[in-house]
């Protein structure tokens, strides 16, 4: 575990989480379960224990911003009070929500229209656990740590020598703007290194019935690849590549509004966050905008200073408080 969660019953709680071996995944249940926590102190029981209405009403309490998140939720609480009955914790040997697994109005009703546009590191972080290639769940995780470029340049060239492990750094080249560097997660660093060892390319996230169901990629040093076609090109992946697979995850996982710039916006109210605490800081100044705007590549105007009125119409603390709660 990353850092110590605050549970209802932690015992319980962790030797749950711990029954998994992957610790993201260990983090990530741990989270949502802290995160349902002033329920069950409210009710005086635990989550395992919760009737079918009380179950719907910790659904709301984690106001997913979209419905992937929504049947993410639901999958911790049904693996978590299955869990409980197989270990004779449950009053009940019944799982009340393990029927609604499959039943996508019923968690349609718990998303949060609030957040809608944009989505959390969390939200990221689920998305990319759904989606089976790295040459996928890559795109996204790069537009929301500030690569982006003219008509997705950045992303495009970005090669195996354009990265340092030691330092999470990336050099980047706009065919516009030119040349910089920037530092991003650990995270990153590890999901570049697994798209540029990546072979297979499964077709539709991996439940394509067609009779070639997983195609074979471009062996070459960019990050973002092709599929091996007739094509005698270097193989380098064009911007049209990059909207495809988007709006593949957009489709795969019901978010009309996944797009290169709300994935990009949401990157920037989330750094804006994180500068926040980190900074000790009560409001977003224009230091805060002005280190965001340089990760991300914003434009200036007349290259003289950043349009801050624009910028402040999403890296604001209403959007921050709505997603990150702070």
């Amino acid at each position: 575990m990353k850092r110590d969660f605050i549970h209802y019953n932690p015992e319980d709680k962790l030797e749950f989480v711990r029954h998994y071996e992957n610790k993201e995944t260990q983090e990530s249940y741990g989270y949502v379960l802290e995160k349902v926590k002033s329920l069950e102190d409210f009710y005086k029981k635990d989550l395992y224990d919760f009737s079918f209405e009380q179950i719907e009403e910790a659904m709301y309490k984690l106001s997913p911003s979209s419905l992937p998140v929504a049947r993410m939720n639901g999958a911790v609480l049904t693996s978590y009070i299955s869990w409980a009955i197989d270990n004779n914790k449950r009053v009940s040997n019944i799982n009340p929500i393990k029927s609604k697994i499959n039943t996508t109005d019923w968690y349609r009703r718990f998303v949060d229209p609030s957040k809608k546009n944009y989505i959390t590191l969390e939200d990221l972080e689920k998305i990319e656990k759904f989606v089976t290639n790295y040459q996928d769940k890559i795109v996204p995780r790069l537009l929301f740590e500030g690569v982006g470029g003219v008509f997705a340049s950045e992303v495009l060239n970005l090669t195996s020598k354009d990265y340092r492990e030691e330092n999470s750094k990336l050099r980047l080249n706009d065919e516009r703007k030119g040349e910089r560097y920037i530092k991003v997660s650990d995270d990153c660093i590890t999901m570049i290194k697994s798209s540029l060892n990546e072979t297979d390319y499964y077709k539709s996230n991996g439940f394509s019935e067609s009779r070639n169901p997983v195609l074979k990629l471009v062996t070459n040093n960019f990050v973002v690849k092709t599929v091996c076609t007739n094509d005698k090109s270097e193989g380098k992946a064009d911007r049209h590549t990059v909207y495809r697979r988007i709006s593949s995850i957009a489709e795969w996982l019901e978010i009309p509004f996944f797009t290169t710039k709300s994935i990009q916006k949401s990157g920037m109210i989330y750094m804006a966050y994180k500068l926040i605490k980190e900074q000790g800081k009560s409001e977003i100044d224009r230091e805060i905008i002005n280190q965001v705007a340089e990760q991300f590549n914003v434009s200036k105007i007349g290259n003289q200073a950043y349009n801050y009125s624009l910028l402040e119409e999403y890296i604001n603390l209403e959007n921050i408080n709505k997603l990150y709660e702070i």
